[in-house]
């Protein structure tokens, strides 16, 4: 598991580039990886973009409603995410009502996440 918050001017674009392109090589591909954070950054935007081309899922895309999770009090926007490797199933997403921070909690029930099963078995 890998947790970030991108910078958050959008005015300093180069800068969150820089993070997306660290990040990535940090992550390397490798299996089995959730990537959850603020990334300050609409599902539509280049560089959230950049993460669902590199093989990100977004399991905000399960959430039963909207996945705004920004600000808080009347999210609007989706900035918070919990991106996974596609081996990995998510069966229930949930942003919570929690005005404990600006934006709202993303939640991931224990126990949903399981290794997505392909080939033949090791054992």
């Amino acid at each position: 598991m890998i947790v970030t918050q991108l910078h958050q001017t959008e005015a300093d674009e180069s800068i969150r580039q820089l993070q997306i392109n660290d990040l990535l090589v940090a992550w390397g591909t490798a299996p089995r990886t959730l990537i959850v954070g603020d990334l300050g950054t609409d599902p539509d935007d280049e560089i959230t973009r950049q993460l669902f081309e590199a093989g990100l899922v977004d399991a905000g895309r399960l959430v039963d409603g909207s996945a705004a999770t920004w600000p808080a009090e009347g999210p609007a926007e989706q900035h918070d995410y919990i991106l996974r490797t596609p081996d990995l199933a998510v069966s229930v997403v949930r942003v919570l009502a929690l005005v404990a921070s600006d934006h709202l909690a993303v939640q991931v029930r224990g126990g949903s996440i399981g290794v997505i099963q392909s080939g033949a078995s090791n054992e």
